[in-house]
């Protein structure tokens, strides 16, 4: 069945589908609704007789259309056959357009709890591929609605082993998925998403047992990977025609719509859940789990977080640890709630973890937050833009990220994890280790959800408090403090008066003039558009939903007129529109205050590259302009020194000036469609593939370091290997590692092995870390393995992760386990690590104390907030 299978839908047919829908089943032309009883775990990913066919997860349509492009389950796991199945396209036309309307309108009658008029409709849609049935579930004891594509012999997938045991007989014509709806859900406004179930190979395991334990309304799996079907001639993830996220002419996108359809016409806010994994090897910076509001809402809200920690948001439920020592059935250490989740809100956020008096900060990821043209978020938030109001809009839809191996199980591997077995087909069984890991998350959504909707009056806003003034300039003043608590704040109000005190006439900053201040975690913001040389008093103050406004904070002062950053600014319009791989680009420079700029060799510039389409932060290497003179509105020619580009970039810059001792950042260049914007032409390489599986081997001594791992197959552009060894302390280490010079960490032109020694090694005894990957002729290169932690034999490192932390008396208090899980260690002291900023670990200073006890008290005065690490020091 081909692309335009539909095409041949006529009038006809979307008249017959009218009168579907208007009569029901007066009609008396109707499907045959079938009836089944048993496990829905066991018909999507296992055994169940009493279904027409079971492990509905192994018939999904799978293709490989760019090896090594994505990364797919353990072949013990889960082979991927190349061409197993396909993915119908739907007409473009109105034959299509028609049998998409009647897919929301089934969807629609599913979630009324209407099957007789569900069966009807889909009787009159000429899809006989497609059946409705009557599931009685015996995991959750309800009676469930079922949309599901019939099984077509055509295709047989023979699996790794002569034995027919893991045989799958039967794919999918169409490939469009799996729906589930429950009228007896707890939590019916709750639904969730698996849109890439072949290299996000956790997600629909994770996306049952969630559905199950939540107790959600509805279900929906997509029915084909996402190299099943794509434009062009080359595969990317941005040209996939059969990953719903991308294309919207789905009926996976159908009944998102119709899901939020049935709950915005009762004005009842809906949940979506959207579950994706990621490639552990590719992300090892990453925590385990990454929730995020997607690309529109990057305002943390209810029911994600609660800033006023009434127990409305998900991750001010998580408990510290998340989990305990061994839990997951073989040795590891506690799962420490910062190394469980991270978030994409604007700055990092505070929780307790479920212990009083103390603080953990969880901080933003720098990826993994979200394609921005999603088409289930797209219609959630269709009215994001200009003038979206985001403080107004709660959190509908939770982009989810999962580690496919979790920190705890680094040390097994993917199969040992993930309990594989080359001569049985993977069930729902082998993903109950990572069901474990992620349950917790999930729990945590579903109480946070029944706390926001239940609308409880929650406490009047506290009184910001630390309002102190950071910078100021001509016409502008940088302010911080210390947020209010307030779960449903309307917005921050900062008087200013010139008149020496907070006065009646004072002027009022808020919302309406800085939209953030909508926002209750909040710290810090800009004021501009002030009067030249005034001193201003100022003061912050929180006011609720309810109108309630809390006492104002304690005032501070500011004169506007000194220099601020951004120092350097991209001229509008100033950059080429076309460019190509190692090529320039010609871009404009102006600089705000040329007499302040004085170190002029220090100005540099970064180019952010997006992989797959999606905008990963801020990332990249910054590389000098190498200027011995500047020149306001300078044009310059920027050298491209990242190879693996991509279909956009992201410019900025930063300098250094004689009045403050920081980095001034520039605006950057990149808005969608806009004059700044910048495109590179898409090459069609595919980078080398990661080695896999780097290991330490045997052998390691005082003056050697042996490594080993699996050659994956290259090209005639291979180049080499590379190894990045670092034993500086940051606050990621990869991203330390990476960052060293040429000299330290260039090993080109070895062979293509898979073991290597390397000697001479130039620092004392001590931890190492170790980062390898390949790279060919143009620069391009594979994602790392990594990192690896080596110690020379008899020496020993220890990290804590049990910190704690809380505020006292002008300091931020520091605790850890003073065993730090090692207790054969002979600990001599600790040194303290703290960051301003994730994205500051290594290019600001790092700053550090030691301290002999198991505590260590931050002044407030050197950094308000921080990230922080403790590793131990210890005899030999």
């Amino acid at each position: 069945m081909g692309a335009l299978a539909f095409s041949s839908l006529n009038t006809y047919a979307r008249l017959a589908f009218l009168l579907v829908s208007l009569l029901g089943c007066a009609l008396g032309s109707r499907a045959t609704l079938v009836e089944e009883s048993g496990s829905l775990r066991e018909f999507v990913a296992g055994n169940e007789p009493g279904s027409a066919y079971d492990n509905w997860l192994s018939h999904v349509s799978e293709r490989v259309a760019r090896p090594g492009y994505n990364v797919y389950a353990p072949p013990l796991l889960d082979p991927q056959l190349d061409g197993f199945g396909q993915f119908s396209l739907l007409d473009s036309g109105p034959a299509g357009d028609s049998l998409l309307t009647a897919f929301h309108g089934l969807f629609g009658h599913l979630l009324l709890n209407q099957p007789l008029l569900a069966d009807s409709l889909l009787a009159g849609m000429g899809l006989p591929a497609f059946e409705l049935v009557r599931f009685q579930d015996s995991d959750s004891g309800h009676e469930l609605l079922m949309l599901r594509e019939r099984l077509d012999s055509t295709w047989v997938d023979p699996g790794l082993s002569p034995s027919p045991a893991d045989d799958v007989v039967g794919g999918f014509a169409l490939g469009w998925g799996l729906y589930v709806c429950d009228p007896q859900a707890a939590r019916p406004e709750i639904a969730l998403q698996v849109p890439h179930p072949c290299d996000d190979y956790i997600t629909p395991a994770i996306g049952l047992e969630a559905f199950l334990e939540l107790g959600a309304g509805m279900l929906m799996i997509n029915g084909a990977g996402r190299e099943v079907l794509f434009s062009g001639s080359t595969y990317s993830n941005s040209v996939s025609l059969s990953d719903p996220s991308r294309n919207g002419r789905h009926p996976f996108q159908m009944a998102h719509e119709a899901f939020v359809d049935h709950w915005q016409a009762q004005s009842v806010n809906e949940l979506v859940l959207q579950v994706h994994s990621y490639d552990d090897l590719s992300h090892r910076n990453l925590k385990s789990c990454v929730v995020s509001g997607g690309p529109y809402t990057r305002l943390a809200l209810p029911p994600l977080y609660d800033a006023g920690h009434n127990g409305l948001g998900a991750l001010n439920r998580l408990a510290h640890p998340v989990l305990g020592a061994d839990a997951l059935g073989f040795p590891h250490a506690p799962l420490p709630l910062t190394s469980y989740v991270s978030h994409g809100a604007l700055q990092a956020l505070t929780v307790h973890g479920g212990l009083p008096d103390t603080s953990f900060s969880l901080v933003v990821s720098p990826s993994l937050l979200g394609y921005i043209n999603n088409s289930q978020f797209e219609y959630t938030f269709g009215h994001h833009g200009l003038g979206y109001a985001e403080c107004d809009t709660p959190e509908r839809l939770l982009h989810i990220e999962l580690d496919e191996l979790p920190l705890p199980a680094h040390g097994l591997g993917e199969s040992a994890f993930h309990l594989a077995d080359s001569l049985q087909l993977a069930t729902w069984h082998n993903f109950q280790p990572a069901w474990t890991v992620y349950r917790p998350l999930f729990v945590a959504i579903g109480e946070a959800f029944d706390a926001w909707t239940a609308a409880p009056v929650t406490p009047a806003p506290t009184a910001p408090t630390a309002f102190a003034v950071l910078s100021t300039g001509e016409d502008r003043v940088r302010v911080k403090w210390r947020p209010s608590e307030c779960s449903e704040l309307y917005t921050y109000e900062i008087l200013l008066d010139s008149t020496g005190a907070i006065g009646p006439t004072a002027m009022v900053v808020d919302r309406a003039t800085i939209d953030n201040l909508c926002w209750a975690p909040l710290s810090s913001t800009w004021i501009t558009g002030l009067e030249y040389h005034v001193t201003y008093t100022m003061a912050i103050r929180a006011v609720d939903r309810l109108g309630r406004v809390s006492a104002l904070s304690n005032t501070a002062s500011a004169y506007t007129n000194e220099l601020v950053p951004p120092l350097v600014d991209l001229q509008p319009g100033a950059l080429a529109h076309f460019w190509t791989r190692n090529d320039t680009v010609q871009v404009t420079l102006r600089v705000r205050d040329q007499a302040h700029l004085v170190d002029l060799s220090s100005l540099q510039a970064r180019l952010d590259h997006e992989l797959d389409g999606d905008y990963d932060g801020p990332g990249e290497d910054w590389f000098s302009l190498g200027l011995n003179g500047f020149v306001a509105d300078t044009s310059l020619q920027l050298p491209l020194v990242f190879a693996q580009g991509g279909p956009r970039m992201l410019l900025e810059l930063r300098a250094h000036d004689d009045q403050s001792s920081l980095w001034g950042y520039s605006g950057s260049s990149r808005a969608e469609g806009a004059a700044d914007d910048f495109w590179a032409i898409q090459d069609t390489t595919a980078p080398p593939p990661f080695p896999g599986d780097l290991t330490l081997a045997t052998g390691g001594t005082l003056a050697e370091l042996v490594l080993a791992w699996s050659p994956q197959p290259v090209d005639s552009t291979w180049a080499g290997y590379r190894i990045a060894l670092s034993d500086s302390f940051f606050l990621d280490p990869a991203a330390a590692a990476i960052r060293l010079d040429a000299a330290s960490d260039s090993l080109l032109g070895l062979p293509q092995t898979d073991s290597l020694v390397i000697s001479a090694l130039p620092w004392g005894p001590g931890p190492i870390w170790v980062l390898a990957w390949q790279e060919d002729h143009a620069g391009n290169r594979s994602g790392p393995a990594g990192p690896l932690l080596f110690q020379y034999p008899g020496s020993r490192y220890c990290e804590v992760t049990d910190l704690r932390a809380s505020l006292q008396a002008g300091s931020i208090r520091l605790e850890w386990d003073s065993l730090c899980h090692q207790p054969d260690l002979q600990i001599t002291g600790w040194r303290v690590h703290w960051l301003s900023s994730p994205w500051e670990a290594v290019s600001l200073e790092n700053l550090w104390q030691e301290t002999a006890e198991p505590f260590a008290l931050v002044p407030l005065g050197l950094n308000s907030s921080g990230i922080f690490r403790v590793v131990a020091l210890h005899s030999p």
